[in-house]
């Protein structure tokens, strides 16, 4: 969405279920922004039980299909058929790959003093965001975010 800076985050949370663990398996944060939508993130890992490769799922809804990414695929579904993907892309391995490709791009901006694909704004933009949700689930409140100070509200 290229949004930049959110003005809220609230999240919430079940205590860990793992002795000796401070963050909890099942967390949902809810992240506001100026452009009036909210990105919506949800992890269970507690009650998980599908294979590694979904662990991940991201799904973005717009107003004309849906798309689903997965460590290892990106799938489209149009509205109009929401249960067939339109498009479909395997990738197994993919996480590894990722990875792999991201640092070898920042190697590569080293020595071409080029921009890089993920630029430290864009890293520190999804941070912030769990970040502030850490605050709002130890604070048991919503946290605002002041783009013009950098700071907690």
């Amino acid at each position: 969405m290229d949004a930049g800076y959110p003005t809220s985050v609230n999240a919430s949370a079940l205590k860990p279920h793992v002795e000796g663990m401070d963050q909890p398996e099942s967390v949902i944060v809810i992240a506001e922004y100026p452009q009036d939508f909210m990105a919506i993130f949800t992890i269970n890992y507690n009650a998980m039980v599908y294979a590694r490769r979904a662990d991940q799922l991201n799904a973005y809804d717009g107003d004309l299909a849906r798309m689903d990414i997965g460590r290892e695929f990106l799938r489209i579904y149009d509205r109009e058929s929401p249960n067939q993907a339109s498009f479909a892309k395997e990738q197994p391995g993919g996480f590894n790959q990722a990875t792999i490709n991201h640092v070898m791009n920042f190697l590569e901006c080293i020595r071409t003093r080029n921009a890089p694909n993920a630029p430290i704004e864009k890293g520190f933009h999804a941070a912030l965001i769990m970040q502030l949700a850490n605050i709002s689930i130890r604070e048991g409140r919503k946290v605002g975010w002041d783009a013009a100070t950098l700071s907690v509200v």
